[in-house]
């Protein structure tokens, strides 16, 4: 296999995103960066040096170059052709092809999932970041994964929680502590419904990543606004007695207003008051119309869930407050080799 020693000046780019594969780097000296460009951000996807190698991610299947990668440092690189590695990859088994393949499609999905989750960091943080922030990253990482690693077990779709803040940690530059503090939060808060099972540990079942997208939402708009909007605790307890008397008559779509004071009244245990209907409309708890009241029982309870899992993440900002930012920050670890 030939070699051909390559040098290059700090700043200038080896290679493109998008240029065609022709061939591998082993790098003799100095430090190279892989980047991605996505909507005017520049994603670090790590950085490598001496004695590693570049562009294993498409010499082997002949695709574009999956990222940029550009010197740090001066730089002085062995540059191997793809048609020089061919020869030699006739002489690997058959079974070694088929794992390194494996290997590099698993880099590669790595990959994404760190240029998606800094997107979604620039979107939901800007230059700062809150517990509200961090917790709108976890959920909107934890929605990713369920969509791309549930898996079904007796009938039942799962998705395995057990180390999904390890799993994050390199992906959200934040420590693995932290982000369990963060997702014992979801459990308490109600937002992960965590199961322990005997065969893979911790679990959801059929998981909902579109209601952590959409806590991942609601958690920025609080990072925001705060909490002025949140229902005070007198109608947190309300709201419960509000579902239960929609479930109760779930066979009308609405209530009349003396059915619905009546029901109320009973099911909370004290009268209920038709003075408490304008608070209740203004609350986003009930509507009415033509005298009949009409409850959606799933909306309140995304709403109770909602905030009660950021008063959660309020408490896990209390235990974090005191700890130093290197205890919350990761240091980002090297993914990709392009």
């Amino acid at each position: 296999m030939s070699r051909d020693l390559r040098v290059y000046l700090p700043g200038e780019m080896l290679f493109a995103e998008g240029a065609p594969s022709g061939g591998l780097y082993f790098i003799q000296s100095g430090k190279v960066d892989v980047f991605r460009s996505r909507l005017g951000t520049e994603v670090l996807l790590g950085t490598l040096g001496s004695g590693e190698i570049l562009g294993t991610l498409t010499v082997f299947n002949g695709e574009p170059r999956t990222a940029s990668a550009r010197a740090s440092t001066r730089v002085e690189a062995q540059y191997m052709s793809s048609a020089s590695l061919a020869k030699g990859m006739d002489k690997i088994p058959v079974w070694a092809v088929a794992i390194i393949k494996d290997t590099i499609a698993r880099l590669k999905f790595v990959d994404e999932l760190l240029v998606q989750s800094t997107l979604n960091e620039k979107k939901l943080r800007g230059e700062g970041g809150t517990v509200f922030h961090h917790g709108a990253q976890l959920a909107c990482f934890c929605a990713l994964m369920m969509r791309t690693t549930s898996r079904e077990d007796d009938g039942v779709n799962i998705w395995v929680a057990k180390g999904v803040s390890a799993q994050a940690e390199s992906v959200l530059n934040l420590r693995a502590e932290y982000l369990e503090i963060l997702w014992n939060a979801f459990v308490s808060g109600g937002l992960a419904k965590q199961l322990e099972d005997k065969k893979w540990g911790a679990v959801i079942r059929n998981p909902k990543p579109k209601l952590f997208e959409d806590f991942g939402v609601f958690a920025q708009r609080v990072a925001k606004r705060g909490t002025e909007d949140f229902l005070p605790q007198k109608m947190t307890r309300l709201a419960g007695s509000l579902i239960r008397v929609r479930l109760k008559h779930s066979n009308r779509p609405s209530l009349p207003l003396e059915t619905f004071f009546s029901e109320l009244t009973k099911d909370s245990g004290r009268t209920v008051p038709e003075s408490i209907l304008d608070t209740l409309i203004g609350n986003g708890l009930i509507r009415v119309q033509d005298n009949s009241v009409s409850i959606d029982p799933e909306t309140i309870q995304r709403r109770l869930v909602f905030e009660g899992t950021c008063q959660e993440l309020i408490e896990a900002d209390g235990q974090m407050s005191a700890r130093p930012s290197e205890e919350i920050i990761s240091k980002p670890k090297n993914s990709a080799a392009a």
